[in-house]
């Protein structure tokens, strides 16, 4: 029978192969398994790492919107995957009783 921490492991390895095969991705993974380490994030580091991820979609949305010839089905995947990072700060905010930044 597995680990949690090695269903962990290959649920992360798994998701970064099928990330590699997106054509330009946005560095969106992240590990809350530390391998060597064998512990989880914090969530004051988790939430730091998903501010990022959105400031970088921002970054990439802004970049393609400035473009002449947008990728409109590009722009929709970025905007919904920054919407999702949204959704998943303010809920761990919610949980966590962080105070947000806003």
């Amino acid at each position: 029978m597995l680990t949690h921490f090695e269903i962990a492991k290959h649920l992360i390895s798994l998701t970064a192969k099928l990330a590699s095969r997106i054509e330009n991705p946005v560095p969106y993974l992240f590990a809350y398994v530390d391998f060597k380490m064998e512990f989880c994030m914090s969530r004051e580091t988790h939430l730091a790492a998903l501010g990022q991820r959105h400031d970088a979609l921002d970054k990439e949305i802004t970049k393609e919107l400035a473009h002449p010839a947008k990728d409109e089905v590009k722009l929709a995947e970025m905007k919904r995957r920054k919407l999702q990072l949204k959704d998943e700060i303010a809920k761990l905010q919610c949980d966590g009783s962080i105070p947000t930044l806003h």
